[in-house]
């Protein structure tokens, strides 16, 4: 293997991780600020802008620097782009935390997502694993 190629698959394996790790973290917060109780992509839009609710450098991806730069007229556009981004990771695990799909809000016609925590995480807060599980 090249240099060059080692290092490509390097920083490859280094995405991988700092994803898995990004979306741990978002779950985490969600966890923390939802429990297992589902919510909207709205209910979770108004705990970014509550003051002690999510903080929006968890956003996973480019989304933190999208919230950054959201403006009132904008925020429409980021709560579509937050939905397909929960949409394409339902089910999907990071060191066993996942968002879900909860049973929809049939008055209202809104999908509701939910998240499972951790096996090893403990009613008290703690991870048997450490927070990030490894």
């Amino acid at each position: 293997m090249s240099a060059s190629s080692q290092h490509d698959a390097e920083l490859a394996i280094f995405a991988w991780i700092e994803g898995r790790y990004n979306l741990e973290t978002f779950l985490v917060a969600l966890y923390d600020a939802f429990g297992m109780e589902p919510f909207t992509v709205k209910d979770l839009v108004g705990r970014l802008e509550d003051y002690g609710g999510i903080d929006a450098a968890v956003l996973p991806g480019d989304l933190a620097n999208e919230w950054s730069r959201i403006y009132d007229r904008r925020k429409e556009a980021f709560r579509k782009r937050l939905g397909w981004w929960l949409k394409n990771r339902q089910g999907r695990y990071a060191a066993g935390w996942a968002v879900v799909a909860a049973e929809d809000d049939t008055k209202a016609k809104v999908v509701r997502y939910a998240v499972n925590p951790a096996a090893d995480f403990a009613s008290d807060g703690t991870a048997g694993a450490g927070v990030l599980g490894f």
